[in-house]
């Protein structure tokens, strides 16, 4: 359930990002918006604005984009950001797949780590290919492969 401040949050990011997606304004522009929607975000991570898997999976978009229009701000190194989004996945891939050939027999927390896996795994497929260390993309790779599997 959001708050408040976190709809303000949202509200002041959302406007920084059409911005960005505004496809008829010069990259450069673009990509300086997109390092200040990352910065914003951070801040409101740091008041507390906004939870980790929120900003996390905000700046797995703009690094999709930023990189897009070149190499992105540092805030948004592809890198760093799939190592982030990695983090937010509670469990082994393995794992993750095995709980999820039964998941409707799972208890809902159970579902929404595997809900919060897939969701993550799409957000960080979307930036694999600028992934520059290749263990790291592997990993992604490999967590990518098995997306469809999850619920």
């Amino acid at each position: 359930m959001t708050d408040d401040r976190t709809n303000w949050w949202l509200g002041l990011v959302q406007s920084f990002n059409t911005r960005i997606y505004d496809t008829k304004r010069d990259p450069v522009e673009r990509a300086v918006w997109a390092d200040i929607s990352a910065g914003v975000l951070g801040i409101a991570l740091d008041t507390g604005g906004l939870d980790e898997r929120e900003v996390t999976l905000r700046l797995l978009t703009l690094c999709h984009h930023a990189a897009a229009l070149g190499d992105p701000p540092a805030r948004l190194d592809p890198d760093t950001l799939a190592r982030r989004g990695l983090a937010l996945i509670p469990l082994p891939r393995e794992e993750a797949v095995r709980r999820a050939a039964n998941w409707r027999d799972r208890p809902i927390e159970e579902i929404r780590n595997l809900r919060n896996a897939k969701n993550v795994t799409g957000a960080l497929d979307r930036i694999a290919h600028h992934i520059r260390d290749p263990d790291l993309q592997h990993e992604v790779r490999a967590w990518a492969a098995v997306r469809d599997q999850l619920p």
